[in-house]
């Protein structure tokens, strides 16, 4: 009985890491598997890297001169396109990351509401 209650607890636990994580409810960790390979590449990352990938088109090694991604910091900051270099691109970058991961969350959570899951009938 005590070993159930532990168990249980640590799927608590794990559930909640996996919904900080970004995870959807439905994806969070299981038990037994490692957080990073229940809930982290598939469920979770896809949408976010695949933002990023058609974001910097053309310009994958130097996301920096990508006019789409310096037309939103632009909208974002008011920062002038013709003002963002290298340097001041990493900074917003870092400045802003819990917003832009959060915005990266939600881009995810648009794809999935866009293209669900076909249910099984």
């Amino acid at each position: 009985m005590p070993r159930q209650m532990a168990r249980s607890a640590q799927a608590s636990v794990d559930e909640s890491v996996g919904t900080a994580l970004g995870c959807p409810r439905g994806a969070a960790p299981l038990l037994f598997l490692p957080i990073r390979a229940a809930c982290g590449y598939h469920s979770c990352m896809r949408h976010k890297l695949r933002f990023l990938w058609n974001a910097t088109r053309g310009h994958r090694l130097a996301p920096w001169r990508s006019p789409y991604l310096l037309w939103r910091i632009e909208t974002y900051t008011g920062v002038k396109m013709k003002e963002i270099g290298f340097l001041e691109f990493w900074e917003f970058m870092w400045r802003e990351r819990r917003d832009l991961w959060r915005f990266l969350r939600w881009t995810g959570e648009m794809e999935r509401y866009v293209h669900p899951k076909p249910k099984n009938s």
